[in-house]
């Protein structure tokens, strides 16, 4: 006994007509007949009564037809359930990145864009961004440097973004009178960073690799709100993305540009092919069009110079 079975008899029992109710159900007549009769046969009773050319559920059909509708529309229930539970899971989009500075903006700038679907973002180190692409854990990655690609995986990365470092310090701070600031300045005045494996972490490790500069870190954190108070409060400087700090009215008046040619890093947005989500294109072009509407608003507020 199938769950087919029963939702066609059902449905013939409802129109108490065979041929009106192979009709409704789109199948032949003669195949119909065939269930009714598999029906009866297994359960070792007649169901129906012939009443001229209309039939009717006798005792048997219609102790039957009440266990049977509930199953049928227990059944169905299932069916409309995983599709609302398909659907959504088909609008959530998985978004986790190296820097957490870009966090608030993208989230509030996909909202107003598309706010039947969901968006979820978390702080993710690189190493740990290239196993949840693979496992499906996550369905994009943003990350400075590039993910590098790699097809036998499905890996694809898509440069996004080219970000310039800025230096943040706490009002008042004697660096603030100059009009830049170098490697050398910063040697000795306390700094606030990033934890290890970030994306301005990483661009901050190859200046240092370069200058063989060894910067005097105090405290380190990836909470962006947490490292902007403790710079604000004077704990020491933090070396920033460019974008993230000019856009700021408060911060912008003590941030300075870094005089390096290693003061700048591109992201990459990162993705599984092979387990591409439905709205995975629709989202790729969300980024790219948000970078670059955030790049024009950065040319707008800025008096910097990039180095």
């Amino acid at each position: 006994m199938e769950i087919r079975d029963l939702k066609y008899f059902c449905v013939t029992a409802e129109l108490e007509h065979v041929t009106k109710a192979a009709n409704q159900l789109g199948v032949a007549q003669p195949f119909l007949t065939r269930v009714i009769r598999g029906l009866e046969s297994e359960l070792g009773v007649l169901l129906f009564n012939n009443i001229g050319r209309s039939i009717k559920l006798n005792q048997y059909g219609e102790a039957l037809y009440g266990m049977a509708k509930k199953l049928v529309n227990d059944f169905d229930g299932i069916y409309s359930e995983m599709e609302q539970v398909l659907e959504r899971y088909q609008r959530n989009t998985v978004f986790i990145a190296d820097s957490q500075g870009y966090f608030s903006d993208i989230m509030m700038c996909y909202r107003s864009l598309y706010p039947n679907n969901k968006i979820s973002v978390a702080y993710c180190s690189r190493n740990e961004q290239i196993r949840k692409l693979i496992s499906g854990e996550a369905n994009f990655a943003l990350s400075c440097p590039p993910l590098p690609e790699d097809p036998s995986r499905g890996i694809k990365t898509e440069v996004v973004y080219h970000e310039y470092a800025t230096v943040l310090f706490p009002p008042g701070h004697k660096l603030l009178d100059k009009t830049s600031v170098t490697v050398t300045d910063l040697s000795s005045e306390p700094m606030v960073a990033p934890l290890p494996g970030s994306g301005v972490r990483n661009c901050l490790e190859a200046i240092t690799q370069k200058y063989n500069f060894v910067p005097n870190i105090v405290c380190e954190t990836n909470d962006s709100n947490l490292l902007m108070k403790m710079v604000t409060e004077g704990v020491g400087y933090s070396i920033l993305g460019r974008s993230y700090v000019v856009l700021n009215p408060f911060l912008k008046a003590y941030c300075r540009p870094l005089e390096s040619e290693y003061n700048n890093g591109y992201f990459g947005l990162s993705y599984n092919t092979n387990i591409f989500s439905p709205n995975g294109e629709e989202f790729v072009s969300f980024i790219q069009a948000f970078f670059e509407n955030r790049e024009k608003d950065v040319q707008n507020a800025i008096d910097l110079p990039h180095t």
